[in-house]
């Protein structure tokens, strides 16, 4: 005789539920809608811990954010993970186009970061290929690839498409792509030199230093690496949010036959030839939010009111040398401008 839990057991396993009923909590608090939907609630997200606690950063609070409970944290003018739900949070309209392309609520460098955590949990084999594609949208099996697929993948997770990006480029602007004898929408954008052209002309080109450079890496920017030792680069992969045991961030990345989409510690013996971020769109924040005045509101400080002049340095980290410097003055009835 079967017990009444165990036959509400067999009950839900045929109807297919008791997977629903018995699955862990999704771990990624945001609904994205990017690739490989089922990987998901999978994708656990974590603060750069390379740049240390006393780094500078913006929480910003969108609807879906608040919902969930969690703050967009922004660091170098990025937003690179989330935080618990702070009353100091700014609170931000919906986001547009412009911040979101997929429009999913979650900014495309923290999507872009998302997708590339889904790649490496998808874990594709490597493979070299040419293969007939759709256009636009178009894929290679999920269950292979290569270096470039790894960025596509992570780039459509934000609702960038970057075969079609790549190609209208082309036919835009040929003479910047000399390597190309004819656009080929099928293999162009996964070409690793195409996309270096690309990225030259459209993202935002950053220090090429594992250490920084002044602008620390942040989870989320696009590496190109020098694997042969050259000065071309062969290989490309993107920030994760993990340090490795070289003290330097992983890389998610498709390495080379024989490997599968991973994160790997590969920046303390792999030279980084180029490095790139998402081009920066500042988020709209409120205007008291804003410069110095919202420095000094987040901070909890004030300045006594016959001050009229005022110098605010920004550092990225703690520990960078180098940071911008602005100059304010006190506009009557308007704070610090």
């Amino acid at each position: 005789m079967v017990s009444r839990p165990a036959w509400l057991l067999l009950l839900l396993l045929q109807h297919g539920l008791a997977s629903r009923a018995l699955a862990a909590p999704c771990r990624l608090p945001l609904a994205d809608r990017g690739v490989f939907p089922e990987l998901t609630c999978k994708v656990e997200l974590a603060l750069p811990a390379w740049l240390g606690p006393g780094a500078p950063r913006l929480a910003l609070s969108t609807p879906e954010a608040r919902a969930a409970g969690v703050d967009l944290v922004v660091l170098g003018g990025g937003v690179v993970g989330l935080a618990p739900r702070s009353a100091a949070a700014i609170p931000l309209p919906t986001l547009g186009p412009e911040h979101d392309a997929d429009r999913d609520g979650i900014p495309d460098a923290l999507d872009l970061l998302i997708g590339a955590k889904k790649v490496a949990l998808n874990g594709a084999a490597y493979r070299e290929s040419y293969r007939v594609l759709r256009y636009p949208g178009g894929d290679v099996p999920r269950e292979e690839g290569v270096c470039t697929d790894v960025v596509i993948r992570a780039l459509r997770n934000a609702g960038l498409d970057l075969q079609r990006l790549v190609h209208e480029d082309v036919r835009r602007a040929p003479r910047a792509y000399p390597t190309l004898r004819r656009p080929d929408p099928n293999i162009d954008h996964r070409r690793v030199r195409t996309l270096l052209r690309y990225a030259k002309r459209h993202l935002r080109e950053l220090p090429a230093d594992r250490r920084g450079g002044g602008t620390p890496l942040l989870p989320g920017d696009l590496l190109f690496l020098d694997t042969m030792g050259d000065p071309a680069p062969e290989h490309l992969g993107i920030v994760s949010d993990r340090l490795g045991r070289s003290g330097y961030p992983l890389v998610v990345n498709n390495w080379t036959v024989g490997h599968r989409e991973s994160e790997m510690d590969l920046l303390g013996s792999v030279p980084i030839t180029h490095r790139f971020r998402l081009p920066a769109r500042p988020l709209p924040a409120p205007r008291a939010a804003r410069g110095l005045d919202g420095v000094l509101a987040r901070s909890g400080l004030s300045l006594p009111a016959e001050t009229r002049q005022a110098i605010l340095v920004t550092l990225p980290a703690a520990s960078a040398s180098a940071g911008e410097l602005r100059r304010y003055a006190r506009v009557a009835g308007a704070g610090f401008e």
